[in-house]
């Protein structure tokens, strides 16, 4: 198994105004980020994608339990890009990592997201026993991508 193309993009791009004495005053950023994965284990390379759906009743999850995006095991040793989706529209769901190095605690808002990347070549150190939960509400699910070497 090789892997595509694997892209990352992030962007925020906003307008502030202020009224004061008669004029208008707009501050603006406007900035992206994109972080792109080649096939290899090396820096801005990886080797597979895992895309689960972690229920969130506080159980851990070792990875060794999951499969790819191809629905294939997967021996992978490092944590190269995360992405935590919470699709819920009222619930909070806390996510919990315990590879040292990685998001872990994080709460993240109905709604909200959270994006980390690390493409140095070595990344962060994960295993079969690297273990990841989501606590919140046991029918809600938390969307967890994975670009792993």
């Amino acid at each position: 198994m090789a892997l595509g193309s694997t892209t990352i993009q992030t962007a925020i791009a906003a307008i502030t105004t202020k009224a004061a004495g008669g004029s208008t005053t707009q501050g603006r950023t406007n900035t992206d980020l994109t972080v792109s994965f080649a096939n290899g284990t090396g820096a801005a390379q990886a080797l597979t994608v895992l895309d689960a759906n972690l229920t969130s009743n506080s159980t851990n999850v070792a990875l060794s339990t999951l499969t790819d995006t191809l629905g294939e095991a997967f021996a992978a040793t490092r944590l190269k890009a995360i992405t935590l989706i919470n699709p819920s529209t009222s619930n909070v769901t806390t996510f919990f990592c315990n590879a040292a190095g990685a998001p872990n605690n994080v709460t993240i808002e109905a709604g909200g997201s959270l994006v980390h990347t690390i493409p140095t070549a070595n990344g962060i150190t994960v295993a079969g026993t690297t273990t990841i939960r989501s606590n919140g509400t046991a029918t809600d699910a938390l969307r967890v991508v994975l670009v792993l070497a």
